[in-house]
């Protein structure tokens, strides 16, 4: 199944069982999707939240995870977006999700 997503400056495109990330630094990450993680979290910066990208460590973890305070960055930042806008991400990585039975936790 191909899927593909379009939102501020991100472009992700789910082709088979591989993800292909163009984020925030105009160079791709590509990842198989069972080993995709998400995590996406406050800026200092008000309404503002940043993603990152980087591979599971284990099977169980969720695919998608928001979080209320910020975080440490470990992996690759894809893109800084408006909190208002999480909601049409959250959207789009619950269905790539649903594709290797993975869940997402908002």
């Amino acid at each position: 199944m191909q899927l593909e997503f379009r939102h501020g400056d991100m472009v992700v495109r789910v082709d088979g069982d591989v993800v292909e990330i163009f984020g925030a630094t105009h160079c791709s990450h590509r990842y198989l999707l069972p080993a995709l993680r998400l995590e996406v979290f406050p800026t200092p910066t008000k309404g503002e939240l940043v993603m990152r990208s980087d591979r599971a460590r284990r099977a169980d973890l969720p695919l998608y995870e928001l979080y209320a305070k910020p975080q440490a960055i470990h992996g690759d930042v894809e893109a800084f977006i408006p909190a208002v806008d999480e909601p049409v991400y959250r959207q789009f990585f619950t269905r790539v999700a649903q594709l290797c039975g993975r869940s997402v936790v908002a």
